[in-house]
């Protein structure tokens, strides 16, 4: 740059290597938008800039993210109106300039010259409540001086309440959870650094949690628990006593984790467990048999009681979770269903209780068949309990716990009927492009789209209900399960906010079916809301032997010579050409029942390009 009465300005053009990752220039001597001329590119290990000034004026960049010592090449391209390069090092207080040739690469090594403070304290970072916390900040360092001050803030205020001359200090928590810990150092020169670390107290050194594999069972049958320990702090001596009522067994897994004593049914944990460490506890529990009832010494209902210790530190709690198991010889059938041994066909309370992919395809398909599943009294299926299943797999819940419904969603449920032809109109006729002469059939499309509001659907079910005679054709889907004796689906995943869900089938009807019209109807149905609404949209169907002279124009196949309901409400003119043909020759249209076409209304919709559904 020139002195500030400078008369002319000055280029350059200045290249930079060695830039370690993470380089960027952090501030610029102009926008973008105000400077066309300079132009910044930062590439780590590279980086160009190139600058033009005014008289009197400077161009410049900073950039942050260089190592603790650089290692840079710079290199000037260009330079106009340039006589010296000088590079200025050290305190901006009293820096140290050098001159430069500028035409020769010039390489920069660094050290730091003011190195920080650093502060650093070990804690462990789980803690029992009430326990005497050691902090210890010895580790800190003043590379260009002493540190002459710790404070440390405990409560996370922001206030460095607690102040020493020690690195080393002590705490007690009076409350349990997360305490983020902030220790500020200072040096003799009155430079600060602070350092934050969080740590958890805890009111138990341990916890324990028990987990059934089933909540009601049948007389005589083995249910699987789980005791999970989980070690808060150090922990040793760990020992669990879980009763069972009388007249049920406890079985013990023979590769357990803990060493169990059967007059007692007590374990104890021969390994010392560190902070955050698990072990688990596996047995079973037998229930006494429907004799052993009926002689009435034994409860239906029994309470799980157990507590969990420790030797050191000195500590006793209750074991907590699951602890109820009724007997009884009547089950829930959702609760029988998730116990539901598929491969075997009979039911191992020894299974989780929740519904797998296994028990769902086989309640479905018992559902379409009719036929009965083990545990559930030998009844059939029904609609509304595929539904229930559905919801409770879909939710990933437990077959004991009871769901509470929630607000009804009000989805949009739109059925579409798709006859071929305008007005929902069927032609119903031996020689009609949807009929199968082999079968005497006609067959139509129709579809009910579903669109969640605000939530997801779940549990979700369709009936649709059609006139008699006529059969349903149900579309394959993995998402979807049909009953044809019933016409009903169930939707086996969930339909989730701002998608539309498409339920597609063909419906058959007899090729004699009488003409008139004829009504689809159908309920949508969820099983979490329990809730119900009528499909609304298209409904009507109106069935005709013979066609109006207008349609049979406009959906004449020309290659084909005959009808071709693919097409369009428009009139070609190979179709005005097979007009003109009926016409010359005074013949009926086909389909009609001997009608002979006007000529003039045919040739207008033609010549005007207007549709045949207009008048």
């Amino acid at each position: 740059m020139g002195g500030p009465g400078s008369s002319i300005g000055g280029a350059g053009k200045l290249k930079v290597r060695g830039l370690a990752e993470g380089a960027e220039a952090i501030l610029r001597d102009d926008p973008p938008d105000q400077d066309p001329t300079d132009g910044y590119s930062v590439n780590p290990p590279t980086a160009t800039f190139q600058w033009s000034w005014e008289p009197g004026l400077a161009d410049g960049v900073i950039i942050s993210d260089l190592t603790k010592n650089p290692d840079l090449e710079f290199k000037f391209d260009l330079l106009e109106n340039v006589d010296e390069v000088r590079i200025i090092t050290g305190d901006i207080k009293d820096p140290r300039v050098t001159s430069l040739d500028p035409v020769a690469s010039i390489r920069l090594r660094g050290v730091e010259r003011n190195p920080r403070l650093k502060p650093e304290f070990s804690v462990s970072e789980l803690h029992r409540l009430g326990q005497n916390i050691t902090f210890d900040a010895s580790n800190s360092t003043a590379p260009e001086g002493r540190i002459i001050q710790y404070e440390w803030d405990f409560d996370g205020d922001g206030h460095f309440a607690y102040i020493s001359h020690k690195s080393v200090v002590e705490h007690t928590f009076v409350k349990s959870g997360n305490h983020e810990i902030a220790l500020r150092i200072t040096d003799d020169r009155g430079n600060k650094a602070v350092k934050r670390k969080e740590i958890v107290t805890v009111e138990s050194p341990l916890e324990a949690e028990r987990k059934l594999s089933a909540r009601k069972v049948r007389p005589g049958e083995t249910i699987n628990c789980v005791i999970k320990i989980t070690a808060r702090t150090e922990v040793a001596g760990i020992g669990i006593d879980d009763s069972v009522p009388d007249g049920w067994r406890v079985i013990p897994e023979a590769h357990d984790e803990g060493i169990f004593k059967l007059s007692t049914s007590q374990w104890v944990l021969p390994d010392k467990l560190e902070a955050g460490e698990t072990r688990q506890i596996n047995f079973r529990i037998r229930t006494p048999s429907q004799k052993e009832f009926d002689s009435g010494s034994p409860d239906r209902k029994g309470e799980l009681s157990g507590k969990i210790s420790s030797a050191s530190p000195e500590f006793v709690g209750q074991i907590e979770g699951d602890s109820s198991i009724t007997v009884s010889p009547e089950l829930e059938p959702l609760e029988a269903l998730s116990h539901l041994d598929v491969g075997e066909g009979k039911l191992d309370f020894g299974l989780p209780s929740r519904i797998s992919d296994r028990q769902l395809k086989r309640v479905i398909n018992s559902w379409q068949t009719g036929r009965s599943i083990p545990g559930i009294d030998e009844k059939e299926i029904t609609f509304e309990f595929v539904k229930k299943a559905l919801l409770y797999y879909q939710k990933g819940l437990d077959s004991n716990i009871r769901l509470s419904k929630v607000e009804q969603s009000k989805p949009e449920v739109l059925r579409r009927v798709k006859p071929n032809l305008p007005g929902k109109l069927l032609f119903v006729h031996s020689e009609s492009p949807l009929a199968n002469e082999g079968e005497r059939i006609i067959e139509f499309g129709v579809e009910v789209i579903i669109k969640p509001r605000n939530r997801t659907l779940m549990g979700v079910g369709l009936e649709e209900k059609i006139p008699d005679g006529w059969e349903i054709v149900p579309t394959k889907s993995d998402n979807l399960a049909y009953k044809d004796s019933t016409d009903q689906w169930v939707i086996t995943r969930p339909i989730f906010p701002g998608e539309e869900f498409s339920v597609p089938y063909n419906v058959r009807i007899p090729i004699e079916e009488s003409s008139g019209c004829f009504t689809v109807s159908g309920v949508f149905s969820e099983s979490w809301s329990g809730g119900a609404k009528v499909i609304k949209g298209e409904s009507s169907l109106n069935l005709t032997r013979t066609l109006p002279i207008h349609l049979v124009i406009s959906r004449w196949g020309s290659e084909a010579g005959e009808l071709d309901l693919t097409t369009d409400n428009y009139i070609s003119e190979p179709q005005a050409r097979k007009a003109i043909q009926l016409w010359v020759l005074d013949e009926p249209v086909p389909y009609t029942e001997g009608e002979k076409l006007n000529f003039e209304e045919i040739f207008a919709y033609q010549l005007e390009r207007k549709p045949v559904v207009e008048s």
